[in-house]
């Protein structure tokens, strides 16, 4: 069994669009929340985006995803 993680930016722009970009799938060790963090990271760096404007949203239960990181 193999984890996996995709990562979606949802945004709105400045016409005040909301705009919804895929952004990838990232093949993940576990998901603890350094792993998952470590591969969100690795996937904005990719893209030359930046971790400090990023805000989560969480689903399915995402119970290892409460709280700060």
């Amino acid at each position: 069994m193999k984890e996996q993680m995709v990562v979606v930016l949802h945004y709105v722009n400045k016409m005040r669009s909301v705009i919804e970009w895929f952004l990838g799938t990232a093949h993940v060790a576990s998901a603890t929340v350094l792993s998952l963090k470590y591969a969100v990271k690795s996937l904005l760096c990719e893209h030359n985006l930046s971790l400090s404007w990023l805000q989560g949203q969480g689903y399915d239960r995402a119970n290892n995803m409460q709280g700060d990181i």
